[in-house]
């Protein structure tokens, strides 16, 4: 009887030693696993985010250039029309003075 029972435990104690080293094993193996899980999503994340903060960088490059360009349109218009008024500011100035002068010799 002792002989059977001795046989049962050690049968059981190896049981026991497979079944643990199956699942230290398996537990071992999932947390690696998570872990590459873990590191590919976190990865994929900062690369969204990177991708993200080059797009925001692009769009506000071109809205720069966007607002300098128009900004410099907006100038070489307003240089272009006060150079305009003042040509004819000088221009009707002189034909004033030819006139008045026209008059001024025929009084």
């Amino acid at each position: 009887m002792k002989w059977l029972a001795t046989v049962k435990i050690d049968q059981m104690t190896t049981r026991y030693e497979t079944l643990s080293t199956l699942v230290t094993q398996m537990s071992f193996k999932q947390r690696v696993f998570l872990a590459l899980r873990h590191a590919c999503q976190s990865e994929r994340s900062e690369r969204i985010t990177e991708k993200f903060h080059e797009w925001k960088q692009r769009c506000l490059a071109a809205r720069a250039r966007k607002y300098y360009v128009h900004k410099k349109l907006m100038i070489e218009r307003l240089q272009g029309v006060r150079t305009e008024r003042l040509l004819k500011q000088c221009w009707d100035a002189i034909r004033y003075c030819n006139v008045l002068e026209k008059y001024e010799a025929t009084r």
